[in-house]
């Protein structure tokens, strides 16, 4: 799957109590891959890009991946 979203937050009001407040665009695009290797494991992997700027702010990105092993073990059920 791939994931793409835009934000543009700004305040109701420029001016508050202490200071103005300055709009803000943050930008995100998230790729990921799943695979269901047997019937109870599963690995997932993803990669994470995020971009904030704003007019008052320094233009901030970061970067993260993840890495996912998970086990599904079989449901216990009792029959009478």
């Amino acid at each position: 799957s791939f994931d793409v979203n835009g934000f543009r937050v700004s305040g109701i009001t420029e001016r508050s109590t202490g200071g103005t407040l300055s709009e803000r665009r943050l930008y995100t695009a998230t790729p990921q891959i799943a695979w269901k290797f047997s019937e109870w494991w599963k690995l997932e992997l993803s990669y994470a890009y995020r971009l904030t700027n704003g007019e008052t702010i320094p233009e901030v990105m970061s970067n993260a991946t993840m890495f996912m092993l998970t086990y599904y073990p079989p449901k216990l059920s009792f029959f009478d």
